[in-house]
């Protein structure tokens, strides 16, 4: 091995991988040799720069991560690690059990998952699946939507929770709430879609309906026209408030 963890980064969220791949490179371990936007083309580079470490998404276009460890899963000499907005124990698990060295929930501090790297490399930290963080955040994402009367029995109140915390991790003008977040949503909860943004449009139509809708209009009071709102908007609105109390 040479002196510095040669490391690919194979995520769809291009600033992510930027920023982590700078923060990486801030120190004296770890070299980025290779960055992929989705699981094929990470596949192929990890075959080309046989690097000693992947950083590695769950959910991506043409091949996910759990695809990416299944083809890897007989090579012992490259490590994965795997940060994700999907924190569902099946997932967490299966990565887990597919090699993955350490599962760190997006979104997360930077420099604290340099830290957690860097104690995995040099011994100090024992192989894990974190999910500390993600309980902290989805507290914080229910104490908000329960706050503005979110109705908690239908299907889309979940699904909100979840495209909340999957919005977090992206700058908000770069958010694909059709093209990503609905999908992601879909696959983890084998669906399609459509089902997803109908549920969720529901639970907002319901929420906006409630007696005590001044709240509602206060809460939402710069994205609201004609008492509607945009299911992406409802979504970012909570997004950013979430992230404010973090």
């Amino acid at each position: 091995m040479s002196l510095k963890y040669r490391v690919v980064i194979v995520d769809d969220n291009q600033s992510l991988t930027y920023i982590v791949r700078d923060h990486l490179e801030q120190t004296s371990q770890f070299e980025v040799v290779g960055i992929a936007h989705n699981g094929e083309d990470g596949i192929e580079l990890i075959h080309h720069e046989k690097p000693d470490l992947v950083i590695l998404d769950i959910i991506m276009p043409q091949v996910d991560g759990l695809g990416v460890l299944e083809h890897f899963k007989d090579e012992k000499d490259i490590h994965f690690v795997v940060l994700s907005a999907i924190g569902h124990d099946l997932v967490t698990k299966r990565a887990i059990s597919l090699g993955a060295l350490y599962y760190m929930i997006k979104p997360f501090d930077v420099h604290v998952f340099v830290e957690r790297i860097q104690g995995l490399i040099l011994g100090k930290e024992q192989p894990v699946a974190t999910k500390e963080n993600l309980e902290h955040l989805k507290t914080l994402v229910f104490d908000e939507i329960n706050q503005i009367g979110v109705p908690m029995h239908v299907k889309g109140y979940q699904y909100l929770v979840d495209a909340v915390i999957l919005a977090m991790h992206d700058d908000e003008k770069s958010i694909k709430i059709t093209k990503s977040v609905y999908p992601k949503l879909a696959e983890i909860n084998q669906t399609t879609a459509i089902s997803v943004e109908r549920a969720i449009r529901n639970a907002i139509d319901l929420t906006l309906t409630r007696k005590d809708n001044f709240i509602i209009r206060q809460y939402f009071n710069n994205e609201m026209f004609n008492n509607k709102i945009t299911n992406k908007e409802f979504i970012i609105r909570i997004a950013n408030a979430v992230k404010n109390k973090i």
